[in-house]
């Protein structure tokens, strides 16, 4: 199932982004700061590949560097068209023409980690933190403070909306940096938590991968209740998932009970 408006809190969130989507192409959107956003680039707040699944969601920082056609004059979005069919079509050109580099391989990842979940599972949604392109998200923490205090108003309300349907998904939010819990007091962190609805002290901890002067670089943190899971996965100076989760367990070199109990406990019920 696709996200569509099959819940009161769906619905909610699909009519925001297409009031955004239409409130972008009357040059419309203001913020009150611009944290290093291209608002004359198109807004990305979700992207649905295959048949956008509801059994697994991921959620990411937001778009980032903008190409050719998502520029304000190219008219890749037809007039009237909704953001959701444009979702689609948005993914469909990534998958065809990101085949290298980090976001190609997030795509990957992200169809590997969601069929290792949940067997024929022939899609996912991709949820963003902003809307908004931007190469580079300078201070994310300050963006998290704002949020957290109401002070963003069109950010607020959009993470608002997020939040109330992430609440009752699995999902998984990918992240860059070390997997430490004692990164909990960065706001960033505490936002992301906020949106999954896990509160910021109930994370588990995994470490996967260790440098030489053992130091942990790979990990996740993970919540599970009431049959849905939250998972934040890390990787050192990277935002993309793991390679510990994409590998058959037989041939994985390392912490293969690790990651089998994770999974064991993720499908549980």
């Amino acid at each position: 199932m696709e996200l569509n408006i099959s819940s009161k809190e769906e619905k909610n969130y699909v009519q925001f982004c297409d009031t955004l989507l239409s409130n972008w192409k009357e040059n419309k959107i203001t913020l009150e700061d611009n944290y290093g956003f291209d608002l004359n680039a198109l807004p990305e707040p979700y992207l649905t590949f295959g048949n956008g699944n509801s059994k697994v969601c991921f959620l990411t920082t937001n778009p980032g560097q903008v190409a050719d056609f998502q520029k304000r004059n190219s008219n890749f979005s037809t007039d009237g068209e909704s953001y959701a069919n444009l979702s689609k079509r948005l993914a469909k050109r990534y998958e065809n023409e990101l085949q290298g580099g980090t976001a190609g391989r997030r795509i990957k990842h992200m169809y590997k980690t969601s069929n290792m979940l949940f067997s024929n599972n022939n899609g996912f949604t991709q949820f963003e933190i902003s809307p908004f392109h931007s190469a580079n998200f300078p201070d994310k923490n300050k963006f998290a403070k704002d949020i957290l205090n109401a002070e963003n108003n069109l950010h607020t309300e959009y993470i608002d909306k997020l939040t109330s349907i992430l609440s009752k998904k699995n999902c998984i939010s990918i992240q860059a940096g070390k997997p430490l819990l004692e990164r909990q007091d960065q706001p960033w962190l505490i936002l992301v938590s906020k949106i999954l609805g896990v509160k910021i002290g109930d994370w588990k901890l995994i470490v996967f991968g260790y440098s030489e002067k053992g130091a942990a670089t790979t990990g996740v943190w993970y919540y599970k209740k009431n049959n849905f899971f939250k998972l934040i996965t890390f990787v050192d100076a990277t935002n993309t998932i793991p390679n510990v989760f994409l590998n058959k367990l037989s041939k994985l070199e390392g912490p293969v009970e690790d990651i089998t109990e994770l999974f064991k406990i993720l499908k549980s019920r």
